[in-house]
């Protein structure tokens, strides 16, 4: 059950705080790994950035497919055993063709996944952040609006209720 659920089904005030704390929890846990996304996608830049000049890529203008290509170094008189040592990765977006050894062109992909797995987690976390921030947001907005009736229906006391707002409030002005 999430915040949303808790506040259609009218629950207490302390059931709709453990709910946000709860939450709090799970995106602190989601934070770790967005941590840990970021390092790795770090670590493989600094592997290809690590390699010797010789075995860096390289990039020319235009797009290519990897037929044309090796017909290109063909035409240019290198030899067949070396054509067949590279791989290439167009970028149609900055009109280039990345090229590298089998072995380096792993590498480049392999961070594309990861720094594309890590832009997709920071994005995911600041929703969940964003939503977080409006559900306490509202559960204050909620509190603001309690009567003695509704303190005594979910059988809290003043200092109880005054203990639950300022955790709340608390809590967004972290979130700000």
């Amino acid at each position: 059950m999430n915040i949303t659920d808790a506040i259609t089904m009218n629950e207490s005030p302390q059931v709709r705080l453990s709910y946000i704390l709860d939450d709090i929890e799970t995106l602190d846990r989601y934070a770790d790994r967005v941590v840990k996304a970021k390092a790795k996608v770090k670590q493989l830049f600094d592997a290809l950035d690590q390699l010797p000049i010789s075995e860096k890529p390289a990039s020319i203008e235009d797009i290519y497919n990897l037929y044309d290509f090796r017909m290109e170094l063909l035409t240019l008189g290198v030899p067949i055993h070396e054509v067949y040592k590279f791989d290439i990765k167009p970028e149609p977006e900055l009109n280039v063709t990345i090229i590298a050894t089998h072995k380096v062109m792993k590498m480049i992909y392999k961070h594309d996944e990861q720094a594309h797995r890590s832009n997709t987690m920071i994005e995911t976390y600041r929703i969940l952040k964003d939503n977080l921030n409006k559900d306490l947001t509202s559960f204050i907005e909620d509190l603001k609006k309690f009567t003695p009736n509704d303190l005594r229906r979910h059988h809290l006391t003043n200092q109880q209720f005054l203990d639950i707002k300022n955790i709340s409030e608390q809590l967004a002005k972290d979130f700000k």
